[in-house]
């Protein structure tokens, strides 16, 4: 028997955002294998889903992308997938959520800087200090952190995200999901 996607369900973020910027494709969900949540519902997964299931438009423009997944064994640094970077770049205002589970090392900690280009070629810090700084991550417990671009200084056409663990020897699989917000 041939297996067949799921219908969307009502009110997800598929239903809800058509586009931040007609210029750009919106921020929306990564590939099913790469995303945990597919499937639930946009009020677990908290995208204001809400809002749509009562029949009402919602506010703003908002998209989200799951673009990093990785296990990061050293200080080297590593980059989201150029397919996110206009992604991510098409919103305003940007939020960066990153988990770091299975740290191992001495004092490892994790920098999650935003990167920007014109042309996917030439790149550059956006802010001088990372939005993510250096931030301890545990060797016991699961370290959260969220980062914030509140939009004041409009993006280059593509944004990246480079990780990079900090410490001596350091381990940890680290997910990153980004969040952005476009007036409507």
């Amino acid at each position: 028997m041939a297996s067949r996607d799921p219908a969307p369900i009502a009110g997800s973020r598929s239903d809800v955002v058509p586009s931040i910027r007609a210029q750009r494709a919106p921020l929306r969900r990564s590939s099913p294998a790469r995303c945990p949540h597919r499937g639930r519902g946009a009020r677990e997964h908290g995208s204001g889903g809400d809002r749509a299931a009562a029949g009402r438009e919602p506010e703003d423009a908002r998209g989200e992308a799951f673009p990093f997944n990785e296990t990061l064994e050293d200080t080297t640094a590593l980059y989201t997938d150029d397919a996110f970077g206009d992604q991510l770049a098409s919103s305003d205002e940007l939020s960066i959520f990153a988990i770091g589970d299975t740290a191992s090392g001495t004092s490892p900690t994790i920098t999650v800087q935003i990167e920007e280009s014109p042309d996917q070629i030439h790149w550059s810090n956006k802010a001088t200090t990372a939005e993510i700084n250096a931030i301890a991550l545990s060797t016991t417990a699961i370290t959260t952190r969220v980062a914030r671009d509140n939009g004041s200084t409009p993006s280059n056409g593509f944004i990246r995200f480079r990780v990079q663990l900090g410490g001596t020897s350091p381990k940890a699989h680290i997910r990153i999901w980004a969040t952005g917000r476009s007036e409507a």
